[in-house]
């Protein structure tokens, strides 16, 4: 949330539950919402804070590969952001940046 709004995008912390009920709200207008398909996966409760996630597999296959995955930095988020806001699938912030 930090480097997201330190380039410059407004956000505002709502709870999970808040967060569901919009995204189903919305959906039920459009089905062309990109989490759309992915709504069986959110529970109707948020989720508990055991649940991990890591990319353990995801490193395991690609090892003895030239594919290395880099640590996530705000020099590595400030890439994809200004990479999606060039190729025109982001808008650009209405703040300016920060950095």
């Amino acid at each position: 949330m930090t480097w997201l709004c330190s380039f410059g995008f407004s956000l505002e912390v709502i709870s999970y539950d808040q967060w569901r009920a919009d995204l189903l709200k919305v959906a039920e207008h459009s089905s062309d919402n990109a989490l759309y398909p992915l709504i069986p996966f959110f529970a109707e409760s948020a989720p508990d804070d055991s649940v991990k996630f890591d990319c353990q597999n995801t490193l395991s296959g690609l090892a003895g590969t030239s594919i290395n995955c880099p640590s996530v930095s705000a020099e590595l988020l400030s890439t994809y952001l200004s990479y999606y806001i060039r190729s025109g699938f982001l808008q650009a912030p209405q703040q300016k940046a920060k950095y």
